[in-house]
C-alpha cells in the first residue's frame, strides 16, 4: 500500500506500508526515508525534532532519519545540503526519489525504496 501523508511538519511525504512496517519518505527534502518500524511502534530511525518540516537555504541539516552517505567522508563533499524538493515517481510497490543534481560537485544521486511482504529493499545510486 502506497499513500501520501504529512510526517514531522513536510506534507509531501510518501508511506508505503506491508502490513507489519511502515516507511515513510519524504520529497520536501533529501532523497531522505524519514520513518522506518512496525505499525504504531516508534519510528526506528533518529528523529531531529527541532528541524521537522525545515526546507530551503544553505545549511546542511541533519534531519535524522536514512539519507544516502557516499564515502569517503569530507566536507564539505558529504556535507551538501539536502534541503530542496527531490523529484518523485511512484512505481508498483516502490518510490524512487531524485533531487537535483548538487551545484557544488556536480553528484547527481537517487534512492529507489520498496517494501513488499518479504523484507525492504533501500537501492542507492551515485552519479558523478
Amino acid at each position: 500500500m502506497t499513500e501520501q501523508v504529512t510526517f514531522r511538519g513536510w506534507p509531501h511525504c510518501w508511506r508505503l506500508s506491508n502490513g507489519t512496517v511502515d516507511l515513510i519518505v519524504t520529497t520536501d527534502v533529501g532523497p531522505r526515508v524519514a520513518r522506518y518500524g512496525f505499525i504504531g511502534e516508534d519510528n526506528m530511525l533518529c528523529e531531529v525534532r527541532d528541524e521537522d518540516g525545515m526546507t530551503g537555504g544553505d545549511t546542511w541539516h541533519t534531519f535524522g532519519g536514512h539519507r544516502l552517505w557516499h564515502r569517503p567522508e569530507a566536507s564539505p563533499r558529504t556535507y551538501q545540503p539536502d534541503n530542496a524538493p527531490v523529484s518523485c515517481d511512484d512505481g508498483e510497490g516502490s518510490i524512487l526519489l531524485k533531487p537535483p543534481v548538487e551545484a557544488a560537485t556536480g553528484i547527481q544521486k537517487e534512492m529507489e525504496v520498496s517494501l513488499d511482504a518479504t523484507g525492504t529493499v533501500v537501492f542507492h545510486g551515485v552519479k558523478c
